[in-house]
């Protein structure tokens, strides 16, 4: 939402929930574009997450009918177990319910490559020499051209769409689906020049810390023993049931099954020339690859549909799919049953800022001075830009923060005041600065709260530090 406000008030795309702005995180900035059409319309920031978090539902839902497709197209029978057993575990996992639900990238994100990989599967499966002729060169082109605006629109919310053509072009090689695998060539070298027209027109700070050529050699990397370790026991637990990580060897032994039944599905289409068994396979591998140097399951998220699938359809690890369904209703009805009943564990920052969103809490006065180590939460919030600052922003882990130079008592005392948003340690060392500066400058330093001290925000607060003239200056 703050690049999409710096993009319509400065035509710049930088982040300025902080005070400087600066370069945004990743090029993968789709929900930017969605946030910017709904400011045009006038409708408030809250309304932005109304909006995002609807179009995202509609999204999901109308992702069964591709599933769907590619099920059948799998080799899944139309009313069988296997086929309901997939869509049911898409549509009843709370962690793929939730995540979609979001208004953030990855909802749209996920949605989005189940459309295109069903476009991509019914492509490549009509495009056969003795069906390409003059009179449905049309029909094939338009199809094309859908696949190409899924694609580059895919490609603005998550880069991982790459993954997925790559894996539908060498499983068209090694199907022999030659002219498909030519056109779709074409589509993703049009990707990789969004891509660099992109990252050399916006400041992005991730590429600013690290340059591309050492992403290059991070993703192409060997890897090591604790990396293929960590995506038993903590990657693919989280993709199948939403579990964060599991510790028991035997467990993690366990779930070897999972890349081994990719593997198999891969070579088995190989050897059978079906192009959907590898590039489903290959979709699979490919996030998993991928994770293996970006330690994070969600980055790989749209890859849960394609693992059931592959698990349902053989007959040796189709019990065990039905088991994990079982197991994932079991534990999404738990946290539904949890939510109700007000058991779901919340962070205390969480507890806070959800009060606040509820209340309504704002500033007295728009763009006030504000000291914050949660600048988007409270650019959203509050409705004003903060200096952030952590305990790490000087470099040492001391337990103290250090003011930016902008921030001084002329500033403060120009503003009437310094409003501090974290938990007690945070304030407590915020008030000790300004009050050091007030008494320096022969000032008394009030504080009032804005938020309840409520037991489950443990410390966690907003507070305004006000300078009062002391009485001997009065005098």
């Amino acid at each position: 939402m703050a690049i999409a406000d710096s993009l319509l008030q400065s035509g710049e795309f930088k982040d300025i929930t902080q005070i400087p702005s600066i370069g945004v995180k990743t090029p993968q900035n789709g929900v930017v574009l969605i946030h910017i059409v709904l400011s045009l319309l006038g409708i408030s920031p809250k309304g932005h997450i109304y909006i995002i978090v609807i179009l995202n539902y509609a999204l999901y839902v109308s992702a069964v009918y591709p599933l769907y497709k590619i099920g059948r197209s799998f080799g899944l029978k139309t009313e069988s177990y296997p086929l309901l057993a997939l869509i049911s575990v898409y549509l009843g996992a709370w962690h793929i319910y939730r995540i979609n639900l979001l208004a953030i990238n990855d909802g749209i994100f996920n949605s989005l490559i189940l459309w295109t990989v069903y476009l991509i599967i019914e492509f490549v499966q009509q495009i056969d020499d003795s069906l390409f002729s003059r009179s449905n060169s049309i029909i094939f082109f338009k199809k094309y051209s859908i696949i190409f605006l899924f694609v580059i629109v895919s490609f603005l919310f998550r880069l991982n769409i790459a993954l997925v053509l790559i894996s539908a072009i060498l499983s068209c090689f090694l199907t022999k689906k030659y002219k498909a695998s030519a056109m779709l060539l074409v589509i993703i070298g049009c990707v990789v020049l969004l891509f660099y027209l992109v990252i050399s027109s916006i400041e992005i700070r991730s590429f600013a810390r690290t340059s591309l050529s050492s992403y290059y050699r991070i993703i192409f990397g060997a890897p090591t023993f604790y990396e293929i370790k960590l995506q038993l026991w903590k990657i693919i637990p989280r993709l199948l049931l939403g579990i964060r990580k599991i510790s028991n060897p035997i467990a993690i032994s366990f779930f070897t099954i999972f890349p081994l039944t990719m593997i198999y599905y891969g070579i088995r289409g190989i050897k059978e020339k079906s192009f959907v068994q590898v590039f489903i396979a290959g979709i699979c591998l490919s996030g998993l690859w991928f994770t293996l140097n970006f330690q994070n399951a969600r980055v790989i998220w749209y890859t849960i549909p394609f693992i059931y699938l592959i698990i349902l359809d053989h007959k040796f690890t189709r019990h065990l799919g039905y088991l994990f369904v079982l197991v994932v209703f079991i534990f999404s009805l738990r946290v539904f049953y949890w939510s109700f009943q007000g058991k779901i564990g919340r962070s205390p920052s969480s507890n806070l800022f959800s009060y606040m969103f509820d209340n309504s809490i704002s500033l007295p006065i728009q763009n006030q001075l504000l000291l914050t180590n949660r600048a988007r939460h409270t650019y959203f919030l509050l409705n004003t830009r903060s200096y952030r600052v952590s305990d790490s922003s000087d470099g040492i882990l001391d337990g103290k923060i250090t003011f930016p130079e902008e921030l001084n008592w002329d500033s403060i005392i120009s503003k009437g005041s310094l409003f501090v948003l974290g938990d007690s340690t945070y304030i407590n060392n915020a008030y000790s600065k300004v009050h050091e500066m007030a008494t320096s400058n022969g000032y008394d330093l009030g504080s009032k709260p804005f938020t309840p001290d409520l037991d489950e925000f443990e410390g966690w607060a907003l507070v305004e530090l006000k300078p009062i003239m002391s009485r001997k200056i009065e005098n």
